[in-house]
């Protein structure tokens, strides 16, 4: 969606409409379909953007009341089971049992994401009496795990494939992540349920809008985090950040897993196979990289939806010879069955 929307856009993205928009289950289609266009309309076509918000309405029974023909791809395994339970073609059928247990041979993985956003690249422009860093990531035993910096776009120098930092631009606010999970997520989880919130200007800005999309890191959060930048960088007296954000995807609330895996001794090759059309009698099929055979990348879900139009003899697009690589460069299997997908 574009950042520079016209002012009539801006205003709709504050709207109850929008609000509406964002928390029915259609929205991925929705947004895919029509709201990236109008970022970039001259005119703003309100009546318009309303006719779609019922337009989404009207979608929601077919979704989580009772799916009962159609390819269903969802956002994640926990989405495929809240559209199992929610809908009576599928939980009443006598094969539900079967369905059941090959949802969850898939288990969700969290991953974390911290921003801390600095008025100047203080790791860039000498600060530190460090050689700058410019890009990451920066690896660490810590629970840091790993930081990487980013920059404004006008920040960035492109020539071809090579991409460097404009030198005047060393002083302009840039942020640093932290990127986690597992394990070291659930240390900086610990932190973020001690109280304060970390507190700004600025953060209080983004408390105060109407949709929020941006969460701030606990101040606990942020102290601890800031001591072990110091221990990375190997510096001292860091300025302190003027906004933060948190985010974990672990599968509650309304945040799904960050990525999925098979579990162990799963036999994803025959799982994937009968998820694609579960129910013989029935024209549901499904598709989603966390039942794919390369979780976490976007090519899973295009390889799970071909396993679902292969059921209406559509023959995966082929790649052109300069793309391909991947899976294509695996070995054919053995005659005997394994574990584990292209991973095992």
């Amino acid at each position: 969606m574009q950042v520079n929307a016209t002012p009539e856009f801006r205003e709709f993205l504050q709207s109850p409409d929008y609000i509406k928009l964002t928390t029915v289950g259609a929205v991925n289609r929705v947004l895919a379909e029509g709201i990236t266009d109008f970022a970039s309309l001259e005119a703003f076509d309100k009546d318009h953007i309303k006719s779609l918000c019922k337009n989404v309405q009207s979608e929601i029974p077919k979704i989580t009341a009772d799916v009962d023909a159609g390819i269903v791809a969802v956002p994640a395994v926990k989405g495929i089971s809240d559209i199992f339970y929610k809908s009576p073609a599928l939980f009443r059928h006598k094969q539900a049992p079967r369905l059941w247990e090959a949802i969850n041979e898939v288990e969700g993985a969290e991953l974390m994401k911290i921003n801390l956003y600095f008025k100047e690249a203080w790791w860039l422009n000498g600060m530190t009496g460090r050689p700058e860093i410019q890009f990451g990531p920066n690896f660490t035993t810590l629970p840091l795990n790993a930081i990487y910096p980013f920059y404004a776009l006008e920040t960035l120098q492109i020539d071809g494939e090579t991409v460097t930092l404009k030198k005047d631009h060393y002083d302009r606010p840039a942020a640093l992540t932290l990127y986690t999970d597992f394990s070291k997520s659930q240390f900086w989880e610990g932190l973020q349920n001690i109280k304060p919130m970390f507190d700004s200007d600025l953060q209080q800005y983004f408390n105060d809008a109407k949709i929020k999309d941006l969460f701030p890191a606990s101040k606990a959060v942020v102290d601890e985090m800031m001591k072990q930048l110091c221990l990375l960088f190997e510096a001292t007296n860091l300025p302190e950040p003027i906004l933060t954000s948190y985010r974990s995807w672990n599968g509650k609330d309304d945040f799904e897993y960050a990525y999925h895996q098979w579990r162990l001794n799963a036999e994803d090759s025959v799982t994937r196979k009968y998820l694609s059309k579960p129910y013989k009698d029935k024209g549901i099929y499904l598709c989603n990289e966390a039942i794919s055979d390369m979780q976490a990348w976007v090519n899973g879900s295009l390889r799970s939806a071909d396993l679902a139009l292969a059921h209406f003899d559509i023959e995966p697009m082929p790649s052109p010879p300069e793309e391909r690589g991947g899976l294509d460069e695996v070995a054919k299997p053995r005659k005997q069955l394994g574990f584990g997908g292209v991973w095992g």
